[in-house]
């Protein structure tokens, strides 16, 4: 009985390594360079938009600075300081 257990896992073992070895030898191993990908997809994006821009100069929209954002962001009453505002209209 237990040299039938023995076997049976030695014949698994020698056909998993079988299986291993034939998969290495015959099959293309596939290797993806994501970080050269997702680049050339930015610099096809930026390309576009440089070719839009060349092609329709006066579509210029201009965004906030992160200064004018920070400054906006401290403009505006904090939640506590609305809250109270708040309150204290029908106090």
């Amino acid at each position: 009985m237990w040299i039938q257990i023995i076997a049976s896992i030695l014949i698994l073992y020698i056909g998993h390594l079988c299986w291993n070895y034939l998969k290495k030898r015959y099959s293309k191993e596939k290797n993806r360079d994501l970080v050269k990908l997702q680049t050339q997809k930015y610099q096809n994006i930026i390309d576009e938009m440089r070719e839009n821009l060349k092609q329709n100069p006066t579509v210029i929209v201009e965004q906030p600075t992160v200064l004018e954002t920070a400054e906006m962001k401290i403009a505006e009453p904090s939640m506590e300081e609305d809250l109270e505002n708040f309150m204290r209209q029908f106090m």
